[in-house]
């Protein structure tokens, strides 16, 4: 039972039977670590009886005593996708559990974060790096900071990278639709870019099926769910609208569903939707969202975090989590139509 003061180890030790030094060994995970021998007994009462207490650790107070800062810092492009914000709920959970202080850097300084010894551990996003900052990374790496990153083609060394190939899923994704549907239309980040992987995925898959590819089904949205609710709007109820969308994210995908069922359509009768990323929104939307993307492995990824802090984890340090065809209730795979 918490009370107003601040209950320090010592009266934990008193409450438990047991003396300040065993109740530290326990709380900082040493019995765990093999350093210190304590039976289950013994750690259940400590951990019982710091949990009635209302015990907190001091971060402050074990930054100074450790050399470290308990402190992980996640690096998202960005802030509000439903990827970000499944990561963050992950590392969030794991950081709770493990006693550290979750951080989110999201103005774009993270390098000089670190370099600063501000975290001691890292989740960073490909998107956020410019030229050179891998080679950052690895001198932070060797500084003794960990991190995780999510990578495309980054070698692993002395970083965790984590890869989640795509295209094969998108493509047979893809290729599905076009048995349906003639016109196709696209929500994605920039419809100008010239090395989305994504788009020039779509652009071939249209290009093998013998289908013409209209300029104007290519809208751009950013990372805007909103912007996609009002390009889809927009195409929708166009002359010639398309009959399936395909977001190059979860959230222009949900945007796309959002502007279907503001007009009335079924889904996925009239209007067929896919997005990428596997997100939980994505199981979150009502009919559930179809995607492509891996299954659910942010847990996975924080967890490999805490492990590296803890100085442990796998020999490997890289993690591949290839992507699937989720349909749910946005697509018809499968069943007989004629192309619309």
């Amino acid at each position: 039972m918490a009370t107003g003061k601040r209950i320090t180890l010592r009266d934990i030790a008193a409450a438990a039977g047991v003396s300040a030094p065993t109740v530290s060994n326990v709380l900082n995970g040493n019995d765990q670590r093999g350093k210190v021998r304590i039976s289950d007994a013994t750690r259940t009462r400590i951990l019982r009886v710091a949990d009635e207490l209302g015990y907190t650790p001091s971060l402050l107070g074990q930054s100074i005593r450790l050399g470290r800062t308990n402190q992980v810092c996640v690096v998202p492009l960005n802030l509000y996708s439903p990827w970000t914000e499944a990561l963050v709920d992950a590392v969030t959970g794991a950081c709770r559990t493990a006693g550290k202080r979750p951080l989110i850097l999201a103005d774009g300084d993270w390098s000089a974060f670190l370099a600063g010894q501000g975290a001691d551990g890292a989740v960073i996003e490909e998107s956020v790096l410019a030229d050179g900052d891998l080679d950052k990374l690895r001198r932070l790496a060797g500084s003794g900071i960990s991190i995780v990153l999510f990578h495309s083609a980054a070698e692993p060394d002395d970083i965790d990278v984590i890869r989640r190939p795509i295209l094969p899923a998108l493509h047979t994704a893809l290729r599905d639709l076009t048995t349906r549907h003639r016109r196709i239309a696209v929500l994605t980040g920039d419809a100008a870019s010239t090395d989305d992987e994504r788009l020039l995925e779509f652009r071939d898959v249209i290009a093998e099926a013998g289908l013409p590819l209209d300029p104007d089904l290519i809208r751009s949205t950013g990372a805007d769910r909103y912007l996609a609710f009002r390009q889809a709007m927009e195409l929708l109820q166009s002359e010639d609208p398309p009959t399936a969308i395909f977001g190059t994210q979860d959230l222009s995908a949900i945007g796309a569903l959002w502007a279907a069922q503001r007009l009335g359509l079924g889904v996925p009768d009239d209007l067929e939707i896919i997005g990428i990323g596997n997100t939980p929104e994505s199981l979150q939307t009502d009919p559930q969202l179809s995607s492509v993307g891996p299954p659910h492995y942010f847990d996975k990824v924080a967890e490999l975090l805490i492990q590296r802090l803890n100085g442990d984890g796998p020999a490997e340090r890289l993690h591949v989590y290839p992507a699937e065809i989720w349909h749910r209730g946005t697509t018809r795979a499968g069943r007989p139509s004629s192309k619309g």
